[in-house]
């Protein structure tokens, strides 16, 4: 009898365990896009980037902007930056420009020793958190996209689903 009991216990486990990873896992990728300043101007910023060259988001009018809010402790965020930087070489040449804005407390002490390990191939910058609330950053990784005038026209709050984010890459870029 304790056998059985004990092989039913497990099963019940293993499929509460299954309906939680398929119902609340939180690196699902289906996180929707979110709302903050769609259709607003993005704000303007000019931070340093890790050789102090300024990197003013107005420079980049003309072009879609692909804005990245991140940090090297984030999970989520370290899984992206592989995706981001493949999306940034696959549509640069129509006109994506990507800037990842690292919100460590610590600053470029510990995010230049970070992309030392885990190197980008777009323009990295540290902000802080007023800079975060001015983007309305309500959790991590922040992607956006600002269109070529500079209003904010996608986001999504999560690790971004790179085929989905992709598509609407594309559809900034048509715009």
């Amino acid at each position: 009898m304790w056998r059985l009991s004990s092989r039913m216990t497990v099963a019940a486990i293993l499929l509460l365990m299954t309906v939680w990873i398929v119902t609340a896992w939180p690196e699902r990728q289906t996180s929707p896009a979110v709302d903050m300043r769609i259709g607003t101007p993005a704000p303007e910023f000019a931070l340093e980037d890790a050789d102090g060259v300024a990197i003013r988001l107005g420079d980049y009018r003309g072009q879609v902007v692909m804005l990245n809010f991140w940090a090297t402790w984030c999970t989520g965020c370290k899984l992206e930056l592989p995706w981001l930087t493949a999306l940034q070489e696959e549509y640069e040449h129509r006109g994506l420009v990507s800037i990842g804005v690292a919100l460590d407390d610590e600053g470029w002490s510990v995010v230049k020793p970070f992309l030392a390990t885990h190197p980008v191939g777009y323009h990295v910058v540290v902000g802080d958190w007023a800079l975060a609330d001015r983007y309305d950053v309500v959790g991590l990784p922040l992607t956006m996209l600002i269109d070529r005038e500079g209003k904010v026209r996608a986001a999504h709050l999560g690790v971004i689903d790179r085929e989905a984010w992709a598509t609407e890459i594309q559809r900034v870029l048509d715009l």
